[in-house]
């Protein structure tokens, strides 16, 4: 009887889906089959080892590729076991955590996540209340020097003069 989780994996794709405990890193190039072997795992791990759906975290770097996941799980173990898996990106993933546990340490619910083009604006809106030419400082470095300090968990207060 054919196995759609095993059956279309090459050998070492089905020695990395099949690993049993422990930590297992896979490195490979683009298009080598990553998503595949990974997604196959979880339907491995589903089936075979009895994990509950609620233990497995599935992030990806898109909401494209978190689709396709999701869409190839479904056709591997069926909707209804993946009700409660978490599959989406890192992004998605990260903000629903500190909507749920930031009030822990001081962070609202209701924070906003800003995209390029709105922290652009945002950057324009104060350089023009605090008389900043963008002539002189372009709204991108300027960005990027805030961004290079939140990276070094630098505030402003450290920035003072620079």
């Amino acid at each position: 009887m054919a196995d759609p989780i095993l059956d279309p994996l090459n050998p070492e794709q089905r020695r990395a889906v099949t690993h049993a405990t422990g930590p297992l890193l896979i490195l490979a190039g683009a298009g080598s089959g990553k998503t595949r072997v990974l997604t196959h795992r979880i339907a491995f791990l589903l089936r075979d080892l009895g994990a509950e759906p609620r233990a497995i975290l599935a992030v990806t770097f898109t909401n494209k590729a978190a689709r396709e996941m999701r869409e190839r799980l479904e056709r591997l173990v069926g909707a209804e076991r993946l009700a409660d898996l978490t599959v989406g990106t890192f992004h998605a993933f990260c903000a629903r955590l500190l909507r749920r546990e930031g009030p822990a340490v001081g962070l609202d619910r209701s924070f906003a996540i800003y995209d390029g083009p709105d922290q652009r604006a945002l950057l324009r809106r104060a350089m023009e209340r605090n008389g900043l030419s963008e002539r002189l400082f372009a709204p991108g470095a300027v960005g990027a020097v805030i961004s290079a300090a939140k990276n070094e968990l630098k505030g402003p207060a450290d920035l003072t003069g620079s």
